[in-house]
């Protein structure tokens, strides 16, 4: 029996048409039709397998969905687009089923994302203008148009079904437990500083620290909460007295300062504090304002810390058992 795997979707606002459901996220190119994306929503929302969302954007479903002119134009199907290959419009497409996740693109839409087995792109082109990808263990998938760069916050506002104005999705899920695989999220490997266990580290008098949460960066790397971490520009491990070896996560804005922050963990959880970067650390607890991170402050579940110019990390803990 697959681990139950609950997305957790947000969204940046944008002039796209943004579909989320209790089991993955849409992303629907801004000419598409306003009752169309309402009765994609549905069609979605209704806790269809993998295979039937995706058959239901590329092609037509038994003769209810899809009229002349398709609920988003072209000639079949959800998103039109008769046998796939009509240029209808362009939309990325993320739904999980446990384990499994199905990816889908229609040009000039992409899905970048982060699976057990690293992470990837899924991007079609006008000569092959569908692709799509099933994928085991997703961690994240970050939806948006093609040449849309990472350089605004992939965090954004939490929803859970609806349809929102969006130019950017992520959908992440909590329960896959997956580290990222990117070279910004491992610890340094060098001779002074060795490599860290991935699932724990052990404390001074030789327990175990179970894994506290993940930070989520807004450029979709994700880090475990094995080790305290260093954020920044271009941040350095740092060695404890407790001889453990920090984490770094790298985030290459010039605003950021090269060591900007510091979030240290326990067994209660996590514990941020700004290392007297030039441009501060603002903290945005849930639904309240952001207020500067003065002093050291143990995090909450969803709580955003933003280095500006919406560049966010945000600390997701774990389940607890």
């Amino acid at each position: 029996m697959d681990e139950l795997i609950v997305p957790m979707t947000r969204w940046h606002h944008g002039g796209h048409h943004g579909v989320v459901f209790p089991g993955g996220a849409a992303l629907l190119e801004s000419s598409a039709k306003a009752a169309a994306v309402e009765s994609t929503w549905q069609f979605l929302r209704s806790g269809r397998p993998l295979e039937e969302c995706r058959d239901g954007l590329l092609a037509s479903h038994d003769g209810r969905i899809g009229r002349d002119d398709g609920l988003i134009g072209g000639d079949h199907g959800l998103l039109g687009g008769e046998a796939r290959e009509s240029a209808g419009p362009g939309f990325a497409l993320a739904v999980v089923d446990g384990e499994h996740a199905r990816l889908v693109v229609r040009y000039p839409f992409v899905v970048r994302y982060v699976a057990a087995a690293g992470e990837g792109l899924v991007a079609a082109d006008p000569a092959t203008p569908v692709k799509e990808l099933q994928v085991d263990g997703l961690s994240s998938a970050v939806l948006c148009a093609e040449g849309t760069a990472p350089t605004r916050s992939t965090l954004g506002r939490p929803a859970v079904d609806a349809v929102v104005p969006a130019d950017m999705i992520v959908v992440s899920c909590a329960g896959s437990g997956l580290p990222s695989t990117s070279a910004e999220s491992r610890p340094s490997t060098s001779a002074a500083s060795p490599a860290l266990p991935s699932s724990s580290t052990p404390s001074p008098g030789g327990a175990q620290v179970p894994v506290v949460g993940r930070l989520v960066a807004s450029t979709g790397v994700i880090v475990e909460l094995t080790a305290p971490v260093v954020v920044g520009r271009a941040p350095s491990a740092r060695r404890g007295e407790d001889g453990v070896v920090s984490q770094v996560l790298t985030l290459p804005y010039r605003h950021v300062s090269s060591d900007h922050l510091w979030i240290s963990c326990d067994e209660q959880g996590a514990i941020a504090q700004d290392l007297r970067s030039t441009n501060g650390t603002y903290l945005r607890r849930s639904g309240g304002p952001l207020e500067r991170l003065e002093t050291p402050t143990r995090l909450g579940p969803g709580d955003v810390l933003d280095l500006g110019s919406d560049v966010q990390v945000m600390f997701e803990a774990a389940p607890r058992s």
